[in-house]
């Protein structure tokens, strides 16, 4: 890295961190949740959590995608 400039923390998420959680949770969604069989409650989620988030309510739909990113 740069001199000044810190390495990104273990686990850090990759997306930009404005970027809204539903973007990350719909690719979830597409790449592990839309064939298994959580796929009607992650759907759910990701509903909730886009209209969380077109409410302004970051911190609920973070709440929500924690517990989209636990689903089997």
């Amino acid at each position: 890295t740069a001199v000044g400039e810190r390495e990104p923390e273990p686990g850090a998420d990759d997306s930009a961190p404005d970027a809204p959680v539903s973007e990350e949770m719909e690719e979830l969604w597409h790449e592990r949740l839309a064939h298994g069989p959580s796929r009607e409650r992650a759907r759910t989620l990701l509903r909730r959590i886009q209209s969380l988030e077109a409410a302004g309510d970051a911190d609920g739909a973070r709440e929500l995608a924690e517990q989209m990113r636990s689903l089997p």
